[in-house]
């Protein structure tokens, strides 16, 4: 019985091991399993058409797909202009040789965006390759993110909840991992 009693909590505990803990937020209210948001990135090629390799000097776009899976409308907040950002890095390490919002100036005060219940929205920026020191970067493999840069949920006069939002600048490495407002790392390369 002893034996049993252990080997049914051993397996429990591989399976926590195993499945982690979620980061994804959800809330009763939105009557939802998982994450109330889902997001995806594509790399398209000059043509709008899905690509996983880039000539040198190539253009390439980044699109993020932000989704509502809930029942309900949900409303992002913003403390600045800037709603979304992308990032990329060197694969296999947390070096950024570019983000989107390098170099931008954004208007400070708060602004939203609204998901009705399953709309999804598209944010889209183009990359010539040139990195954040303004030189072209070199052939070889890389990844690339991207994520809403929300403040909160909650609304202008309430206070940050933002741990899972994108950055607003450079990303430091422990910030390129999805969660529900960030895609994945992407992975593509530049021959």
């Amino acid at each position: 019985m002893l034996v049993r009693a252990f080997r049914v909590l051993a397996i429990a505990g591989c399976a926590a091991l195993l499945l982690g803990t979620s980061r994804c937020q959800t809330t009763g209210a939105n009557n939802v399993n998982g994450p109330v948001f889902v997001t995806s990135l594509t790399t398209l090629d000059a043509n709008n058409q899905p690509a996983g390799s880039f000539s040198r000097g190539q253009s390439v776009t980044f699109q993020l797909s932000v989704r509502n899976r809930s029942q309900s409308a949900q409303t992002l907040w913003f403390n600045t202009a800037q709603q979304y950002n992308f990032a990329v890095v060197a694969a296999g390490t947390g070096n950024v040789v570019w983000y989107w919002s390098a170099g931008q100036l954004f208007t400070q005060g708060f602004t939203s965006l609204t998901f009705q219940p399953g709309q999804a929205r598209l944010f889209a920026v183009s990359w010539n390759q040139i990195n954040t020191q303004g030189q072209l970067v070199s052939a070889g493999s890389y990844e690339v993110l991207g994520g809403v840069t929300y403040f909160n949920t909650s609304g202008a006069s309430g206070p940050a909840n933002n741990g899972g939002a994108m950055a607003t600048g450079i990303p430091a490495a422990s910030q390129l991992m999805p969660t529900q407002y960030v895609s994945s790392l992407v992975p593509f390369s530049i021959q």
